[in-house]
């Protein structure tokens, strides 16, 4: 939804009819009209009986583990999840167990199944995977033809897809009235600022009203894929579909600390020559398993085969001038 002029011009007049902020916590004086109107769009979209926003995408997930998972509870999750889910475990003060999960997309059916079984409940975070996944852009319930009541809530962030701010939780109207007494980031914190709910629901109509742009977005998803391949210094990761691609130094005798420090000249060399990439940001002592240093890269419906090129070029270039230097050859 980058700079698309009717969010843009949507979110200025709902700013000019209620300020800036919402003045409160959602369960106090800070409902609005249009944080309804968000939520029930959200739950009309995602096919679920209701939704609830938070107002910040962090303490979305961070908030709804620990509003179902208690102390004597055992939690599984992939060991790769991101730091806002480890810090809902760790509220949680649950027993943890973490899983190494190989393919390439999540096994969803089979978790299903397991789940069934052993009276488990399902949290899915969809929070880079809806606007982008499914035919609809449900995200993964709908690209993998999962049944969104198999899925006991499904939690994500506005703040990737839908170029906002804030998140949500989906789910039965039990589920979701839980989270409203008991997701501490829902009850105890200012609401989400009107004008940018209002920039999610016009996000919302341009997903609904043009379901084409997901289909330019996974064709170019795979050209970014395909060029990425052909640099000379670097390797990727990245779902061939997944807009979003990490890049790493291929040099591989260096430190963790050294190749961030490579890659941040390497992305200040860059926005030099007029190209601006994003240095992922860890908290290197503090996430468990924390990932290796890389440059995050996201395509978007408004890359072109101009633009892919000239990424790559630069990449390799910049690599070439201030990126690691070759180990010099012993003298014969």
């Amino acid at each position: 939804m980058d700079k698309e002029e009717s969010v843009i011009d949507s979110s200025l007049k709902s700013m000019e009819k209620y300020g800036v902020g919402s003045c409160g916590p959602r369960g106090f004086y800070g409902t609005i009209d249009v944080h309804l109107e968000l939520e029930e769009r959200l739950a009309k979209f995602m096919e679920v009986e209701e939704t609830c926003v938070y107002s910040y995408g962090f303490s979305t997930v961070a908030s709804a583990i620990p509003a179902y998972a208690k102390k004597k509870d055992l939690i599984f999750a992939d060991e790769c999840v991101w730091f806002a889910i480890q810090k809902g475990i760790d509220a949680a003060r649950s027993t943890k167990q973490f899983i190494l999960i190989q393919e390439k997309c999540a096994p969803l059916k089979r978790f299903v199944e397991l789940a069934r079984k052993y009276k488990l409940r399902i949290i899915l975070d969809e929070s880079l995977s809806i606007g982008v996944l499914g035919k609809n852009g449900r995200g993964l319930t709908e690209h993998l033809n999962v049944q969104r009541d198999e899925i006991d809530l499904i939690v994500g962030s506005l703040e990737h897809s839908f170029a906002t701010i804030g998140g949500f939780c989906a789910g039965s109207h039990f589920i979701v009235e839980h989270q409203r007494l008991s997701g501490l980031g829902y009850c105890f914190s200012a609401s989400l600022p009107p004008m940018l709910s209002q920039a999610a629901i016009s996000a919302l109509d341009i997903l609904e009203k043009k379901p084409s742009i997901l289909e330019e977005l996974e064709v170019n998803s795979k050209k970014v894929n395909k060029a990425l391949g052909n640099l000379k210094y670097y390797r990727f990761r990245g779902n061939e579909i997944s807009p979003i691609k990490h890049i790493y130094i291929k040099k591989e005798d260096l430190t963790d600390r050294l190749k961030h420090t490579y890659l941040r000249n390497i992305a200040n060399y860059c926005l030099e020559k007029g190209v601006a990439f994003a240095v992922a940001a860890y908290l290197r002592d503090v996430e468990i398993n924390c990932p290796e240093p890389s440059i995050r890269l996201v395509s978007s419906t408004k890359l072109n085969d101009e633009n892919i090129s000239l990424i790559c070029n630069l990449l390799d270039e910049a690599y070439e001038k201030v990126g690691p230097k070759p180990d010099l050859l012993p003298v014969s």
